[in-house]
């Protein structure tokens, strides 16, 4: 959740715009996790050398599963005209 905010939050400041997702991570997830993040160190159930990991963990696997989406939604628009053409003769028959 953390890693995802922080990417909201540098496509802010980036495009220097809106970022659909930037409130929802400030307010909600950046309180949320910081909150967790102290609770689970004071109770020493995560230390902060296996926070930097889960962390780089959620960066890798966010831009492996936007990458995916991005090829996917390419294959979508291009084979989907072409399968509602074939449908259409076929209900047109």
């Amino acid at each position: 959740m953390l890693a995802n905010g922080i990417s909201h939050l540098f496509q802010f400041i980036f495009f220097k715009s809106y970022v659909p997702g930037v409130i929802t991570s400030v307010f909600i997830d950046f309180p949320y996790s910081l909150f967790t993040l102290k609770h689970l160190i004071n109770e020493n159930l995560l230390s902060m050398r296996k926070f930097c990991f889960f962390l780089f963990i959620g960066f890798v696997l966010q831009i492996s599963f936007v990458l995916f989406a991005h090829m996917f939604s390419k294959l979508l628009f291009h084979y989907l005209p072409l399968f509602y053409q074939k449908l259409k003769r076929v209900l047109v028959q």
